[in-house]
């Protein structure tokens, strides 16, 4: 009598998916989401100096720089270069004195400025709860006061070119 069920051997085998696949795309998306956290401004800035600090790391123990001997031999033209070095900032020079001139004449104290001022012909143009306006606003606020006749908008669309 045939058995209703297939053998468990080959149900195993059957069900059993490529593994490699999976692992393979699972690393490949964590990399690549390590990549773009990386990107991100605050990660960025802390990360940055450490990944160039392990990079001159890695490229000096792989290539380390040559190392500095010190010769004692050379010591005397060290001290020798000091010296002349010492004797030429002891040495003073003679500055020449600048030739007698008329006298400058002291100058007026200017008037201090006043507490306050109104200034006639200036109109108030408000920013109307638009967040960083304040730009457009103002230059508004001169050329109005030197006859022109746009508007807080008209002057958005030049200062702050894509912002309808």
């Amino acid at each position: 009598m045939p058995y209703p069920y297939e053998p468990i051997s080959r149900l195993k085998n059957y069900r059993r998916r490529p593994r490699g696949i999976f692992i393979i795309g699972g690393l490949l998306a964590s990399i690549a989401l390590l990549v773009g956290l990386y990107y991100v401004p605050p990660i960025h800035e802390r990360l940055t100096w450490r990944l160039a600090d392990l990079r001159t790391r890695i490229v000096y123990w792989l290539n380390p720089p040559d190392e500095v001997i010190f010769l004692p031999t050379q010591q005397s033209q060290v001290d020798l270069m000091v010296t002349q070095t010492l004797a030429a900032m002891q040495t003073p020079t003679a500055t020449p004195i600048p030739p007698s001139g008329p006298t400058p004449t002291p100058t007026i104290t200017p008037t201090p400025l006043p507490l306050s001022i109104s200034l006639a012909g200036v109109v108030y143009v408000d920013q109307h709860n638009r967040w960083n306006y304040c730009g457009p606003a103002n230059l508004t606020m001169a050329l109005k006061f030197w006859g022109w006749e746009g508007t807080r908008d008209d002057v958005a669309k030049v200062v702050k070119p894509g912002i309808q």
